[in-house]
């Protein structure tokens, strides 16, 4: 999905900067602007795939609460919930970044990763599917070796471990809070081991501008129209 002379621009859960976080009105109004999209997959009581960011939704937790119930609450606006087979079934070509929250102190940690690995195998062949658990990303890994995947890194977890790790585990980039990438070098360096480079979350036009000059992938941004502008002009 990444590469070329430009640096591809993802939308931050949609178009995160002006609409509801992962709602389908966001990720509408990006389409236009945006290269691919970056998501969050959680799941219901039910199992159902619901796309949130946060373990807990209108003061309980989403784990615990069923569909029918999930997909009434207002995310601001009349805005609702939706899942991921319904965006992936909707959304058209674009890729998508589906990102699986199963981190194990959430209260969905799902240690015998079924659930991670449903949504996985929505992944249509121009996706990637990331997580910060290496464990469950490890899970897709061997389950499906057809889909690019990711590990996503924050600090105080280093970048050179997560470079290690992705190449140790067969993955095809790395996924690291856009602070973490310092040089070109740096970037040489992961393209040299066979990896791609996507920053998160990248709002500024300097830092876009300047991510873009050391030769990184993608940046996922709350603003794809702002940023493709001061990247692309």
């Amino acid at each position: 999905m990444l590469g070329g002379i430009d640096i591809l621009i993802g939308g931050h859960r949609g178009f995160a900067a002006k609409y509801p976080h992962n709602s389908w009105e966001g990720f509408s109004a990006g389409l236009a602007s945006s290269d691919f999209f970056e998501l969050d997959v959680r799941r219901t009581s039910d199992g159902v795939r619901v796309l949130a960011h946060d373990p807990n939704i209108a003061g309980g937790e989403l784990v615990d609460a069923t569909w029918g119930e999930v997909c009434q609450l207002d995310m601001g606006g009349g805005v609702r919930p939706i899942t991921l087979d319904l965006l992936v079934g909707r959304i058209g070509d674009i890729p998508l970044d589906l990102e699986l929250k199963n981190l194990p102190w959430h209260p969905d940690f799902d240690p015998t990763m079924e659930h991670p690995l449903a949504a996985a195998a929505l992944a249509r062949p121009q996706d990637m599917v990331t997580s910060f658990s290496w464990e469950t990303m490890a899970a897709v890994r061997s389950a499906f070796p057809e889909i690019r995947t990711g590990l996503l890194v924050e600090p105080p977890v280093e970048l050179d471990q997560a470079i290690k790790h992705a190449i140790e585990g067969g993955h095809n980039l790395v996924v690291p809070d856009f602070s973490m990438v310092e040089s070109a070098a740096q970037v040489d360096a992961i393209h040299n081991h066979g990896l791609e480079i996507a920053v998160w979350t990248v709002n500024n036009g300097a830092d876009a501008r300047r991510l873009r000059d050391m030769g990184v992938d993608a940046v996922v941004t709350d603003d794809p129209p702002h940023i493709r502008q001061e990247v692309n002009p």
